[in-house]
């Protein structure tokens, strides 16, 4: 059994919050000026509590996986993890993940890429059945939801803030520039190291 879910990954997720002398006329809050741009995340966990590598999801055109710092990474023209994305995902991750297995196990949202006929009937010839989450119930039902992302998405603002405060770079003019697609496959790989065990256990 394998529990999925999508979530973005924005350039700029640093802390929101910090310690300031009261009265300070300046507040420092630091920040990659980049905070719109985005790639999207698909993150797995198995029931066994094996973390499956992630896949990122970037603007761009090559057609081809390629993997990185153990990071898969994808292009699409707007880097949303549409029903083509799912499944080039699916083809590549179940097969590692099942090893001979009969029939695999797919727990995940009621999106409409995963509820569509077509994505039904893929799955159905890749012997993959599939449980979906109602709508308003992710929060208690979606194990990633429950104790992955949120954990996940504060190691992202750590890597973030490290990124800002030693290698954020300035442009000739002194502009910020946006990091590149190697430092987020960085942020995402470090990030989901440090899901520990017991976080997984919590899931599950």
């Amino acid at each position: 059994m394998i529990a999925m879910d999508e979530t973005a990954v924005f350039m700029g997720q640093s802390s929101q919050t910090t310690i300031e002398q009261r009265g300070a006329s300046l507040v420092y809050i630091p920040s990659t000026a980049y905070e719109s741009a985005r790639v999207s995340c698909i993150l797995a966990i198995c029931l066994d509590g094996t973390k499956i590598p992630p896949l990122i999801i970037s603007n761009g055109k090559k057609e081809k996986i390629e993997r990185v710092l153990g990071v898969f990474i994808l292009e699409t023209e707007k880097a949303w993890a549409t029903q083509a994305v799912i499944r080039k995902w699916v083809d590549l991750m179940l097969p590692l993940v099942m090893r001979g297995s009969q029939r695999g196990l797919l727990v995940w949202d009621a999106a409409s890429t995963h509820h569509a006929k077509d994505m039904k009937t893929f799955l159905h010839e890749r012997k993959i059945d599939q449980i979906m989450i109602p709508a308003g119930m992710t929060a208690y039902l979606q194990t990633l939801d429950i104790a992955i992302k949120k954990p996940f998405k504060d190691n992202l603002r750590m890597e973030i803030n490290d990124y800002i405060e030693n290698r954020m770079e300035r442009n000739q003019r002194g502009n910020f520039v946006k990091p590149k697609l190697q430092e987020v496959v960085t942020w995402v790989k470090n990030s989901w190291e440090k899901i520990t065990d017991s976080c997984l256990a919590n899931a599950l």
